[in-house]
This record gives C-alpha cells, structure tokens and sequence, in this order.
C-alpha cells in the first residue's frame, strides 16, 4: 500500500510541474506576444494607419468615411491608374468627428491634395463610433486632446488599458492572427484583419468576398432608423454637423480639393426607402448651400450607363463587395481626372434626383 501511495504521490508531483510548465509557456507567448504586436495593430483602423504611416512616399489623396468606404474603394488599384498615393481611411462606425481629427493627423506628415467625404443618413445622425479608442489612440498632442474633449471619452491608453484591451482580443479569437503577423515578413498591414470573407489588400481596402444571401427581404441596419424613420433633419446629431462643417473649412483654408461622395446601396434597397433617400438629398444640399462650388457624387444615382445598381455588387444593404468595389473603381479613376482636369460634369454621370433615377430604373436591376 505504501509502494502504491509513492506512486500516486510522485505522479501528482510530476503533473504540477507539467501544469505549471504549461501556465508559464503560455504566459511567456502572452507577454511576447503583447510586446510584438500592439493591442492597436488588431484594429481595422489601427492596421490602415500603420500602412499609412509605412509610406515611403507622399500620401496624395485620402478617402475619409466609414466601413462603406472601406469596402468600396479600391484605393490600390487607383494608386496604381493614377500614379498617385491614393489611401483609404474608412473606420467602423466612422463619425466626422472622428475623421476630422484623423485629417489633422494625417496631414502633419504628408502633403494632401485632395480628400473625398463620404457623405450618409448614417454620418450626420452620429457622433460617437465602435473605433472611438482606438481613433485616440492613434492621435498625438493636442488632436489627442481635444478629440478626447469633443467625445466626452472617458478612457486612458496607459499600458495597463493597453493590456486590458489586449486579453480582450485575445479572448475573442485574435491570438492567432497576431502570432501571424510576427511571424510574417510584412509589419505593414497589422494584424486580425482578414477572414474567409474579408482580405485587406493594402491601402486601406478591405476586399469583402461574399454575396447577399435573401435580396428579397434585404432592408437597412437598425442603427439606421430614429423613430421607425431612416431620415429627417430633427434626428441631426449637431456634434456631427458641427465637425462636417469643420472638414469642409479645414480644407478650403489648407487649399485641399474636398469632394463629397456618397457609396452606392442596391437599388432595392433605394426603391423600398426611396422617401427618404429624397428627402436625404433635400437636406444635404441645404447643408452645403455655402459651399457653392463643392462637388457631390452620388453613386446611388449614378447613370446606368456606366452601373446598374444590382445586388449581386453587394454583400448586405449598405456595403459593396469586391465585385461592386472593383466595378466602381474605373468610374472613380475617371471622374477624379475630369475633376483634375477641370472637365467634370457631375449631369455625365448621375442623375439630377432619385426622381430620375427611378424612371430611368423601373425595372429591378
């Protein structure tokens, strides 16, 4: 009995010691791997920047919105037709808060000459986003600052809240993808980015590889609508006008080419709302009414002749995949060398309203 007690001890023993070697290994790839990889570099905004700021060259032109823009401009392939350094800094949940102080950072460390302002229902009725630390973090010295004031954001990137957000990625699945990228020869592109569906091609584009599933029922985000309602000018956030108004004067006084533009949505989704896409419009214009000269595209009434709004160039209601963002990118290629040029025409390529757009549209595309 005694022979057998032995054993049974000594094995407990050498289990402790197996479970401890084990707890410190995987403390040790912990640690490791938070020292590599910053928490930051997981983000999707996080990894734009950090391929933003690897740019050996002059970033030229910027495309500032949200996941639409992300999703629907192919900035490498105008990089590439236009011979210019073109970047897209489309944030999850981006606010015009968020990407006037994202401008202002930009802008310390290169010569920007033209941005494009994605315009949406969705912009002007926020002001805060699901990226609003990790935006904070990204900033420096007083657009720090005062980006923290605008938001009212109650948060500090001390190391410990570094690591808090860390175990947070961590715990939702992301340790991989940064073992990933240490391992990987390309620091540029961060981490905890791509998927099945999704691939970062660099320049701030995100390829989405899917489809939507159920066109019949498609319908826009709940985050959409205030009250049952998509659009009406007394759900405006102020905040969020406020700082739309302060990207339109910070480039007209630094002599940037500012550009509205708004992504395209499938024209189901134009039909079943068509309303308040009208009334969206209305708004807008009376929004921009001192600003005479600025330039608006509106790829939701973009002439059929060059793209019929169908769904397969989508992956939900309000998101292009690849095939609509590599369809679209062409047409942007050329209307951004009429603008150069001083030979645009917006009446060549889109409709006057929705109006228009829906006789010229009567059949489902």
């Amino acid at each position: 009995m005694k022979i057998s007690n032995n054993k049974f001890t000594v094995a407990l023993k050498w289990s402790g010691k197996v479970l401890l070697a084990v707890c410190l290994i995987l403390a040790s790839c912990l640690i490791y791997n938070f020292l590599l990889v910053p928490p930051l570099q997981t983000t999707n905004i996080g990894t734009f920047m950090a391929d933003l700021n690897s740019q050996e060259e002059n970033v030229d032109t910027l495309f500032l919105g949200t996941s639409k823009t992300y999703r629907g401009v192919d900035s490498v392939y105008l990089s590439e037709e236009l011979g210019e350094n073109v970047f897209n800094v489309g944030s999850n949940s981006g606010t015009y808060i968020s990407m006037y102080y994202l401008l202002n950072e930009i802008c310390k460390t290169n010569e920007i000459s033209t941005v494009f302002l994605e315009v949406s229902f969705i912009n002007f009725k926020r002001s805060s986003g699901t990226e609003d630390k990790d935006i904070y973090r990204l900033l420096s010295g007083q657009n720090k600052k005062d980006y923290k004031e605008a938001i009212s954001l109650d948060y500090n990137d001390t190391k410990i809240f570094e690591f808090v957000n860390y175990l947070n990625n961590f715990s939702n699945g992301k340790f991989i993808d940064n073992l990933d990228f240490i391992f990987s020869s390309d620091k540029s592109i961060g981490a905890g980015i791509s998927s099945k569906k999704s691939v970062y091609k660099g320049h701030g584009f995100g390829y989405a590889d899917s489809e939507i599933s159920d066109v019949e029922n498609l319908s826009l985000p709940n985050r959409y609508l205030t009250n049952g309602r998509v659009w009406d000018e007394k759900d405006v956030d102020e905040l969020a006008l406020e700082y739309f108004y302060k990207i339109l004067d910070y480039c007209q006084e630094n002599e940037i080419e500012i550009v509205l533009y708004s992504p395209p949505y499938p024209h189901i989704i134009i039909e079943k709302y068509y309303d308040w896409f009208m009334a969206f419009d209305n708004s807008l214009y009376k929004f921009i009414e001192d600003y005479p000269n600025l330039k608006y595209l509106d790829f939701s009434k973009i002439r059929n002749d060059y793209m019929q709004l169908s769904a397969n160039y989508f992956y939900n209601a309000n998101h292009c995949n690849g095939l609509g963002a590599k369809t679209l990118a062409p047409i942007l290629r050329d209307i951004y060398l009429e603008i150069e040029n001083d030979t645009f025409s917006a009446e060549k390529w889109f409709y006057t309203d929705f109006e228009e757009y829906m006789i010229n549209n009567s059949q489902e595309v």
